[in-house]
Protein backbone atom coordinates (compact mmCIF):
# COMPACT_ATOMS: atom_id res chain seq x y z
CA UNK A 1 0.00 0.00 0.00
CA UNK A 2 1.34 3.53 -1.13
CA UNK A 3 0.21 6.78 -0.46
CA UNK A 4 0.96 10.34 -2.37
CA UNK A 5 2.28 13.19 -0.14
CA UNK A 6 3.24 16.75 -1.27
CA UNK A 7 5.02 19.43 0.32
CA UNK A 8 5.93 23.13 -0.74
CA UNK A 9 9.93 22.88 -0.78
CA UNK A 10 9.98 26.35 -0.30
CA UNK A 11 9.38 26.11 3.15
CA UNK A 12 12.15 23.51 3.79
CA UNK A 13 14.80 26.56 3.33
CA UNK A 14 18.30 25.61 5.06
CA UNK A 15 20.56 28.08 2.96
CA UNK A 16 19.79 30.55 0.51
CA UNK A 17 21.19 34.07 -1.34
CA UNK A 18 19.65 36.14 -3.47
CA UNK A 19 16.24 35.70 -2.49
CA UNK A 20 13.54 35.92 0.02
CA UNK A 21 11.16 33.43 1.22
CA UNK A 22 7.63 34.99 2.52
CA UNK A 23 4.55 32.60 2.96
CA UNK A 24 5.48 29.89 0.74
CA UNK A 25 6.98 31.82 -2.24
CA UNK A 26 10.27 32.89 -3.31
CA UNK A 27 11.16 36.74 -4.40
CA UNK A 28 14.10 38.48 -5.63
CA UNK A 29 15.95 40.44 -2.97
CA UNK A 30 18.04 43.06 -4.10
CA UNK A 31 20.94 43.18 -6.52
CA UNK A 32 24.48 45.66 -7.06
CA UNK A 33 24.12 48.00 -9.62
CA UNK A 34 27.34 49.73 -10.72
CA UNK A 35 27.83 53.48 -10.73
CA UNK A 36 30.30 55.06 -13.19
CA UNK A 37 32.74 57.86 -11.79
CA UNK A 38 35.75 58.39 -9.74
CA UNK A 39 35.92 56.12 -6.48
CA UNK A 40 38.56 55.62 -4.18
CA UNK A 41 40.52 52.54 -3.27
CA UNK A 42 40.85 50.97 -0.06
CA UNK A 43 37.61 52.48 1.71
CA UNK A 44 37.62 52.59 5.72
CA UNK A 45 35.00 54.95 6.02
CA UNK A 46 31.92 56.08 3.92
CA UNK A 47 29.15 58.23 5.04
CA UNK A 48 26.74 61.42 3.96
CA UNK A 49 26.95 64.80 6.26
CA UNK A 50 23.80 66.41 6.56
CA UNK A 51 25.75 69.51 8.34
CA UNK A 52 27.60 69.66 5.04
CA UNK A 53 25.33 68.36 2.73
CA UNK A 54 28.20 66.12 1.42
CA UNK A 55 29.49 62.58 0.74
CA UNK A 56 32.66 62.09 2.45
CA UNK A 57 34.71 58.62 2.12
CA UNK A 58 38.17 57.66 3.68
CA UNK A 59 41.00 55.83 3.17
CA UNK A 60 44.49 55.01 4.88
CA UNK A 61 46.03 58.15 3.09
CA UNK A 62 43.15 60.96 2.17
CA UNK A 63 39.56 62.69 2.69
CA UNK A 64 37.55 62.48 -0.50
CA UNK A 65 34.35 64.58 -0.68
CA UNK A 66 31.50 64.76 -2.93
CA UNK A 67 28.01 66.59 -3.65
CA UNK A 68 27.31 63.09 -5.23
CA UNK A 69 27.97 59.71 -5.32
CA UNK A 70 30.77 59.67 -7.80
CA UNK A 71 33.24 61.73 -8.53
CA UNK A 72 35.07 61.98 -5.22
CA UNK A 73 37.76 64.54 -5.13
CA UNK A 74 40.93 64.21 -2.50
CA UNK A 75 40.51 67.36 -0.64
CA UNK A 76 43.12 66.44 2.25
CA UNK A 77 45.61 64.14 3.15
CA UNK A 78 45.22 61.86 6.35
CA UNK A 79 46.37 59.29 8.47
CA UNK A 80 44.12 56.73 9.63
CA UNK A 81 45.68 56.03 12.75
CA UNK A 82 42.63 54.44 14.04
CA UNK A 83 39.03 53.47 12.61
CA UNK A 84 38.12 57.13 11.33
CA UNK A 85 34.40 58.19 12.55
CA UNK A 86 32.93 61.65 11.74
CA UNK A 87 30.90 64.30 14.20
CA UNK A 88 28.73 67.26 12.78
CA UNK A 89 29.34 71.04 14.66
CA UNK A 90 25.58 73.07 13.66
CA UNK A 91 26.63 76.93 14.33
CA UNK A 92 24.05 79.72 13.93
CA UNK A 93 25.54 80.39 10.40
CA UNK A 94 27.38 77.57 9.13
CA UNK A 95 28.10 73.85 9.95
CA UNK A 96 30.85 71.29 9.89
CA UNK A 97 31.67 67.68 9.53
CA UNK A 98 34.92 66.78 11.22
CA UNK A 99 36.38 63.90 10.49
CA UNK A 100 38.67 61.99 13.35
CA UNK A 101 40.90 59.51 13.29
CA UNK A 102 43.48 58.93 16.59
CA UNK A 103 45.12 62.97 17.22
CA UNK A 104 44.17 63.66 13.65
CA UNK A 105 41.22 65.42 12.53
CA UNK A 106 39.91 66.96 9.42
CA UNK A 107 37.07 69.64 9.59
CA UNK A 108 35.10 70.13 6.47
CA UNK A 109 32.83 73.19 6.07
CA UNK A 110 31.48 75.10 2.58
CA UNK A 111 34.08 73.50 0.46
CA UNK A 112 37.16 73.98 2.63
CA UNK A 113 39.22 71.38 4.32
CA UNK A 114 41.78 72.04 7.28
CA UNK A 115 43.74 69.51 9.12
CA UNK A 116 44.32 69.92 13.02
CA UNK A 117 45.80 68.31 15.56
CA UNK A 118 43.04 67.59 18.00
CA UNK A 119 45.03 67.19 21.13
CA UNK A 120 43.71 64.00 22.09
CA UNK A 121 43.57 60.45 20.75
CA UNK A 122 39.98 59.08 20.26
CA UNK A 123 39.17 55.81 18.35
CA UNK A 124 35.15 57.12 18.53
CA UNK A 125 32.95 59.37 19.68
CA UNK A 126 29.74 62.07 19.60
CA UNK A 127 29.28 66.19 20.14
CA UNK A 128 26.78 66.18 22.69
CA UNK A 129 25.91 69.74 24.74
CA UNK A 130 28.92 71.40 22.99
CA UNK A 131 31.00 69.27 23.77
CA UNK A 132 33.46 66.11 22.39
CA UNK A 133 32.94 62.74 23.81
CA UNK A 134 35.34 60.11 22.84
CA UNK A 135 36.53 56.74 23.74
CA UNK A 136 40.32 57.31 24.36
CA UNK A 137 42.36 55.49 21.68
CA UNK A 138 45.16 54.17 23.75
CA UNK A 139 42.32 52.84 26.65
CA UNK A 140 39.09 51.94 25.78
CA UNK A 141 37.60 52.09 29.32
CA UNK A 142 38.00 55.58 28.95
CA UNK A 143 35.64 58.04 28.18
CA UNK A 144 37.26 61.91 27.37
CA UNK A 145 35.49 64.97 26.82
CA UNK A 146 36.55 68.40 25.58
CA UNK A 147 35.86 71.74 26.66
CA UNK A 148 32.66 73.68 26.23
CA UNK A 149 34.29 75.87 23.67
CA UNK A 150 36.40 73.78 21.29
CA UNK A 151 36.74 70.21 20.19
CA UNK A 152 40.40 71.00 20.47
CA UNK A 153 40.26 72.40 24.44
CA UNK A 154 41.53 69.40 26.77
CA UNK A 155 42.58 71.52 29.55
CA UNK A 156 41.91 69.73 32.49
CA UNK A 157 39.34 72.08 34.43
CA UNK A 158 36.24 71.52 37.03
CA UNK A 159 33.99 73.06 34.61
CA UNK A 160 36.46 71.89 31.45
CA UNK A 161 37.68 69.13 29.71
CA UNK A 162 37.91 65.54 31.67
CA UNK A 163 37.49 61.97 31.90
CA UNK A 164 36.05 58.72 33.66
CA UNK A 165 37.31 55.48 33.68
CA UNK A 166 34.53 52.62 32.85
CA UNK A 167 34.25 49.58 34.69
CA UNK A 168 36.09 46.81 32.66
CA UNK A 169 32.90 44.17 32.98
CA UNK A 170 31.53 45.03 29.86
CA UNK A 171 35.09 45.93 27.81
CA UNK A 172 36.31 48.73 25.99
CA UNK A 173 34.28 51.20 24.42
CA UNK A 174 33.96 50.40 20.36
CA UNK A 175 31.04 52.95 19.09
CA UNK A 176 28.89 55.93 20.80
CA UNK A 177 25.74 57.09 19.77
CA UNK A 178 23.10 59.75 20.66
CA UNK A 179 19.94 57.97 21.79
CA UNK A 180 17.20 59.52 23.76
CA UNK A 181 19.09 62.28 24.57
CA UNK A 182 21.72 60.59 26.02
CA UNK A 183 25.40 59.34 25.27
CA UNK A 184 25.50 55.48 24.79
CA UNK A 185 28.65 53.51 24.95
CA UNK A 186 28.53 50.79 22.62
CA UNK A 187 31.49 48.37 24.32
CA UNK A 188 33.11 45.17 23.13
CA UNK A 189 30.49 43.18 25.52
CA UNK A 190 27.50 45.58 26.44
CA UNK A 191 25.96 48.98 26.22
CA UNK A 192 26.75 51.26 28.79
CA UNK A 193 24.18 54.58 29.49
CA UNK A 194 26.07 57.68 30.37
CA UNK A 195 24.10 60.55 31.42
CA UNK A 196 26.06 64.03 30.17
CA UNK A 197 24.00 67.20 30.85
CA UNK A 198 25.42 70.68 32.70
CA UNK A 199 28.53 70.25 34.33
CA UNK A 200 31.16 67.47 34.44
CA UNK A 201 30.58 67.05 38.13
CA UNK A 202 26.71 66.29 36.89
CA UNK A 203 28.04 63.41 34.61
CA UNK A 204 27.02 59.78 35.44
CA UNK A 205 26.50 56.27 34.48
CA UNK A 206 22.95 54.75 34.49
CA UNK A 207 22.98 51.44 35.75
CA UNK A 208 21.06 49.10 33.00
CA UNK A 209 21.16 45.42 32.09
CA UNK A 210 22.64 45.55 28.89
CA UNK A 211 25.15 42.93 29.28
CA UNK A 212 25.56 40.95 25.94
CA UNK A 213 27.84 38.39 23.92
CA UNK A 214 30.85 40.69 21.59
CA UNK A 215 29.50 43.37 19.45
CA UNK A 216 30.73 43.99 16.07
CA UNK A 217 32.53 47.37 15.63
CA UNK A 218 30.53 50.38 14.34
CA UNK A 219 27.34 47.94 13.96
CA UNK A 220 24.98 50.27 15.74
CA UNK A 221 22.59 51.91 14.09
CA UNK A 222 19.19 54.15 15.51
CA UNK A 223 16.14 54.06 13.62
CA UNK A 224 12.54 54.40 14.32
CA UNK A 225 13.40 54.93 18.23
CA UNK A 226 15.22 52.19 18.28
CA UNK A 227 18.94 51.24 18.92
CA UNK A 228 20.44 48.44 17.07
CA UNK A 229 24.03 46.55 16.71
CA UNK A 230 25.25 43.01 15.92
CA UNK A 231 26.72 40.70 18.12
CA UNK A 232 28.58 37.31 17.03
CA UNK A 233 25.04 35.85 18.17
CA UNK A 234 23.03 37.59 15.70
CA UNK A 235 21.02 41.28 15.54
CA UNK A 236 19.78 42.54 18.73
CA UNK A 237 17.46 45.46 19.24
CA UNK A 238 18.11 48.28 22.69
CA UNK A 239 14.94 50.04 23.31
CA UNK A 240 16.27 51.88 26.04
CA UNK A 241 15.17 49.57 28.81
CA UNK A 242 16.47 46.01 27.56
CA UNK A 243 18.31 44.32 24.80
CA UNK A 244 16.04 42.35 22.75
CA UNK A 245 17.08 39.40 19.95
CA UNK A 246 15.83 39.45 16.10
CA UNK A 247 15.87 35.76 14.90
CA UNK A 248 17.70 35.60 11.33
CA UNK A 249 18.65 32.83 8.76
CA UNK A 250 21.79 34.29 8.19
CA UNK A 251 24.89 34.53 10.20
CA UNK A 252 28.58 36.62 9.89
CA UNK A 253 31.55 35.94 11.04
CA UNK A 254 33.34 39.19 10.16
CA UNK A 255 31.26 42.59 9.88
CA UNK A 256 33.21 45.55 6.80
CA UNK A 257 30.37 47.73 7.17
CA UNK A 258 26.59 48.40 8.22
CA UNK A 259 23.99 50.89 7.55
CA UNK A 260 20.00 51.46 8.01
CA UNK A 261 18.39 53.41 5.71
CA UNK A 262 14.12 53.42 6.69
CA UNK A 263 13.22 50.02 8.01
CA UNK A 264 16.23 48.49 6.34
CA UNK A 265 19.35 47.20 8.04
CA UNK A 266 22.62 46.38 6.17
CA UNK A 267 25.79 44.84 6.56
CA UNK A 268 28.70 43.54 4.99
CA UNK A 269 31.23 41.05 5.66
CA UNK A 270 32.25 37.43 5.42
CA UNK A 271 28.84 34.64 6.09
CA UNK A 272 29.09 31.52 7.58
CA UNK A 273 26.01 29.63 6.09
CA UNK A 274 26.73 30.80 2.82
CA UNK A 275 30.45 30.29 3.04
CA UNK A 276 31.66 33.33 1.14
CA UNK A 277 31.42 37.13 1.31
CA UNK A 278 27.81 38.71 1.41
CA UNK A 279 26.13 41.87 2.24
CA UNK A 280 22.96 41.05 4.25
CA UNK A 281 19.53 43.01 4.33
CA UNK A 282 17.09 42.72 7.28
CA UNK A 283 13.76 44.03 7.31
CA UNK A 284 13.51 45.30 10.69
CA UNK A 285 9.50 45.66 10.35
CA UNK A 286 9.17 42.27 10.26
CA UNK A 287 12.15 40.44 10.61
CA UNK A 288 12.91 39.20 6.51
CA UNK A 289 16.35 38.54 6.23
CA UNK A 290 18.54 37.64 2.99
CA UNK A 291 21.59 38.09 1.29
CA UNK A 292 23.56 38.00 -1.87
CA UNK A 293 27.10 37.11 -2.58
CA UNK A 294 28.89 40.24 -3.07
CA UNK A 295 32.21 41.32 -1.39
CA UNK A 296 32.16 44.91 -0.09
CA UNK A 297 34.70 47.21 1.62
CA UNK A 298 32.33 49.30 3.19
CA UNK A 299 27.85 49.92 2.83
CA UNK A 300 26.28 53.40 3.77
CA UNK A 301 22.86 54.92 3.14
CA UNK A 302 21.77 58.28 2.06
CA UNK A 303 18.93 58.91 -0.57
CA UNK A 304 19.82 55.02 -1.10
CA UNK A 305 22.27 52.52 0.20
CA UNK A 306 25.49 52.11 -1.25
CA UNK A 307 28.46 49.89 -1.12
CA UNK A 308 32.55 50.35 -2.47
CA UNK A 309 35.02 47.94 -3.20
CA UNK A 310 38.10 48.14 -5.27
CA UNK A 311 37.24 51.58 -6.22
CA UNK A 312 34.24 50.49 -7.40
CA UNK A 313 30.61 51.84 -6.04
CA UNK A 314 27.75 50.20 -6.23
CA UNK A 315 23.88 50.88 -5.82
CA UNK A 316 21.64 48.64 -4.19
CA UNK A 317 18.32 48.09 -5.95
CA UNK A 318 15.05 45.79 -4.83
CA UNK A 319 14.46 42.58 -7.53
CA UNK A 320 17.25 41.03 -9.84
CA UNK A 321 20.24 39.63 -9.45
CA UNK A 322 20.32 35.55 -9.37
CA UNK A 323 19.56 33.69 -6.69
CA UNK A 324 20.85 29.94 -5.12
CA UNK A 325 18.33 27.80 -2.67
CA UNK A 326 19.40 24.38 -0.63
CA UNK A 327 16.74 22.73 1.22
CA UNK A 328 16.56 20.77 4.10
CA UNK A 329 16.36 16.78 3.43
CA UNK A 330 12.76 16.49 3.19
CA UNK A 331 11.58 12.68 4.04
CA UNK A 332 7.29 13.88 3.92
CA UNK A 333 7.06 12.87 7.54
CA UNK A 334 8.37 9.81 7.27
CA UNK A 335 11.52 7.51 7.51
CA UNK A 336 10.09 5.19 4.82
CA UNK A 337 11.37 4.73 1.12
CA UNK A 338 9.21 6.70 -0.86
CA UNK A 339 9.35 8.31 -4.51
CA UNK A 340 8.79 11.68 -5.97
CA UNK A 341 6.88 11.51 -8.65
CA UNK A 342 6.54 15.15 -9.78
CA UNK A 343 7.06 18.83 -8.78
CA UNK A 344 5.18 21.34 -9.71
CA UNK A 345 7.02 24.57 -10.41
CA UNK A 346 4.93 27.77 -10.74
CA UNK A 347 7.77 30.03 -12.04
CA UNK A 348 10.94 28.81 -14.37
CA UNK A 349 14.16 28.07 -12.21
CA UNK A 350 17.01 25.46 -12.43
CA UNK A 351 16.82 22.32 -10.59
CA UNK A 352 18.91 19.64 -8.76
CA UNK A 353 17.51 16.99 -6.51
CA UNK A 354 19.15 14.51 -4.64
CA UNK A 355 18.40 11.00 -2.66
CA UNK A 356 22.06 11.55 -0.86
CA UNK A 357 23.47 8.63 -3.63
CA UNK A 358 22.12 10.09 -6.98
CA UNK A 359 21.41 14.09 -8.19
CA UNK A 360 18.91 14.39 -10.98
CA UNK A 361 19.27 18.13 -12.63
CA UNK A 362 16.59 19.87 -14.79
CA UNK A 363 17.40 23.38 -15.98
CA UNK A 364 14.65 25.89 -16.91
CA UNK A 365 11.85 23.63 -15.43
CA UNK A 366 8.42 25.07 -15.63
CA UNK A 367 4.91 23.50 -14.68
CA UNK A 368 5.04 19.69 -14.15
CA UNK A 369 8.47 17.46 -14.21
CA UNK A 370 8.89 13.77 -13.35
CA UNK A 371 11.93 12.92 -11.76
CA UNK A 372 10.90 9.46 -10.38
CA UNK A 373 14.11 9.08 -8.09
CA UNK A 374 13.38 6.86 -5.23
CA UNK A 375 14.61 7.63 -1.66
CA UNK A 376 13.88 8.25 2.16
CA UNK A 377 14.91 12.06 2.11
CA UNK A 378 15.70 14.46 -0.36
CA UNK A 379 17.66 17.61 -0.71
CA UNK A 380 16.72 19.78 -3.51
CA UNK A 381 18.87 22.64 -4.81
CA UNK A 382 17.58 25.79 -7.18
CA UNK A 383 19.17 28.67 -8.74
CA UNK A 384 17.46 31.47 -11.35
CA UNK A 385 16.86 34.62 -11.69
CA UNK A 386 12.92 35.01 -11.40
CA UNK A 387 10.76 34.25 -8.63
CA UNK A 388 8.71 30.92 -7.87
CA UNK A 389 4.65 31.24 -6.78
CA UNK A 390 5.33 27.99 -5.07
CA UNK A 391 7.08 24.58 -5.70
CA UNK A 392 4.99 21.83 -4.38
CA UNK A 393 6.84 18.17 -4.67
CA UNK A 394 4.76 15.11 -4.48
CA UNK A 395 6.06 11.97 -3.72
CA UNK A 396 4.34 8.38 -3.63
CA UNK A 397 4.98 6.73 0.07
CA UNK A 398 5.62 2.73 0.37
CA UNK A 399 3.52 0.92 2.85
CA UNK A 400 2.73 3.70 4.54
CA UNK A 401 -0.25 3.26 7.31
Amino acid sequence: MSVKKSVNALEYCKNSSGCLLRNGQLFMAFTCEKISGDHPYGVKFSTYSDAIKRYIVCNDNAVYVSETVWNFKDVCAFNCEFPPFMVEKWGERDAEAVIISGSYAVVLSGGSADKLNLGASLSCGVMHCGRLFGADAYDGLVLRWSGADAITDWTAELHGSGFLKLDPERGEIIDMLIFNGKIVAVREHGLTVLSMYGSPENFSVELTDTDCDTIFRNTAKITNGKLYFYSVSGLKCFDGNKISIIELNHSLSKVNGCAVYGNKYFLCGASETAGTDVIMYVDLANGENCVIKEYAENVFASDAVYCSAGGVLHELKDGGGYYFFESDPIDFGTGRLKTITKIDVQGTVNIRISNGKYKRGFNNASGVIRPHMRGKSFIIELDGASSLKGLTVTAEVTDAV
